[in-house]
């Protein structure tokens, strides 16, 4: 079985990486830092933004699984404001706004049991149901889609998947394959 990392909002890359493979999520995979784990990025008025969560200090090698959340940072409104202001033109963000919003209303102690949440949640809104949806050559360039401000930045790859779905909503399966 293969093992991939947890990821905050995982990037398109991610995903179509995650749905390729059979197996799960590695909750003992070793933290680091500035990496995918708790940051994605994301498409605003004035190009790329990176939202991370924040997370309280650790000492050694710590599993994912043991990773908390810095609670004490006010970090769940500044990223609903940031995905309101970057998606609410967007043509999907109002189908799917009540569903989001919870990940940022309610605390989480983990960050795996958030990004575990919100993987599960994308799985089910993409409509990723059958392993045999996947092609079996993989698609390794980006297939462009529309993004709301590409007027003004171009088309930016490696966005988080919830770029993707606020912009493609129930077609976001097929940029991912």
């Amino acid at each position: 079985m293969n093992l991939i990392s947890t990821a905050y909002w995982g990037s398109t890359d991610y995903y179509r990486q995650m749905l390729g493979e059979q197996g799960g999520i590695n909750a003992d995979e070793r933290y680091e830092r500035k990496k995918h784990l708790n940051r994605c990025n994301i498409v605003g008025a004035n190009g790329v933004m990176t939202l991370t969560v924040p997370t309280k200090r650790v000492h050694g090698n710590v599993p994912v699984r043991d990773i908390r959340i810095d609670n004490d940072i006010a970090w769940q409104h500044q990223h609903w404001i940031s995905l309101l202001s970057a998606y609410k033109t967007s043509p999907f963000f109002d189908f799917i706004a009540d569903d989001i919003a919870p990940f940022y209303n309610r605390h989480h102690e983990f960050l795996l049991d958030l990004n575990e949440e919100i993987r599960l949640w994308t799985i089910r809104a993409i409509g990723f149901n059958n392993r045999k949806q996947i092609t079996d050559t993989p698609c390794h360039e980006q297939k462009q889609y529309y993004q709301v401000f590409a007027e003004r930045h171009g088309f930016m790859t490696g966005m988080s998947i919830i770029d993707l779905i606020c912009n493609t909503g129930p077609e976001a399966l097929y940029y991912l394959t």
